[in-house]
């Protein structure tokens, strides 16, 4: 069943159904969600959430990207929201758009094997912070197939002083070579936001725990901590 007042993904991108911690977030949280913000565009298939009064921003560093989501792919056309895309650097255009406060920021950046590190700084969380209202939740897919980025987006909460809780999620059919488990991130400065997940569909709060990891900032960050051999 797809979350309430939202269109059902006509796709079946990994982490990206109504079935994934995603999906989750969107049915728990998403009732009043009226703006939300996405990094990384790819396909545009992130757009099937959106339903109509909403508005989604979606930022994307290369502008080959956009033009393929646009020409080859329906998600951003169908969509029931209106929609928006900027181009270049997330972190920039972000700092830059004042008078935004979204309802959900998702940052959907870090399956690839390169991390853009400068996104999930302390310094970054900043900038997300200053775009998000104040039970706003930043969602982050952190799937890896080498990271685990969860011991450091506890780091980060911890020093922010935030609410954190994590979804690790397997395939619900085959598990197709090379594939590997959704993992979602969710944090926010509401701590009953973030609990109503963990109450309700079983995610975990996601605590800094006896981990070696140490929130990345600027000036350093080490991803020998976060690799998963």
């Amino acid at each position: 069943k797809p979350p309430r007042g939202l269109t059902p993904p006509s796709h079946s991108h990994a982490g990206h159904t109504f079935t994934s911690p995603l999906g989750e977030a969107a049915d728990t949280l998403g009732s009043g969600w009226r703006s939300v913000g996405v990094v990384g565009l790819g396909a545009g298939s992130l757009a099937a959430y959106g339903r109509r009064g909403m508005v989604m921003d979606f930022y994307e560093l290369d502008p080959d990207v956009a033009t393929i989501a646009r020409r080859w792919f329906t998600h951003l056309r169908l969509s029931p929201a209106t929609i928006r895309v900027v181009t270049g650097d997330a972190r920039i255009s972000l700092e830059n758009a004042e008078g935004v406060a979204y309802d959900a920021l998702v940052l959907d950046a870090f399956s690839s094997g390169a991390v853009p590190i400068h996104l999930l700084t302390k310094d970054a969380f900043a900038v997300y912070l200053s775009r998000l209202a104040p039970d706003g939740v930043i969602l982050l897919h952190v799937s890896n197939r080498y990271l685990d980025l969860r011991p450091v987006l506890a780091a980060t909460a911890r020093d922010l002083g935030l609410s954190a809780a994590a979804k690790r999620q397997l395939s619900a059919g085959p598990v197709e070579e090379g594939q590997v488990p959704s993992v979602w991130v969710a944090i926010g400065r509401d701590a009953a936001t973030i609990g109503k997940l963990v109450e309700k569909k079983g995610w975990r709060a996601l605590g800094a725990g006896s981990s070696r990891a140490t929130a990345w900032t600027d000036r350093h960050a080490s991803l020998l901590p976060a690799l998963t051999f």
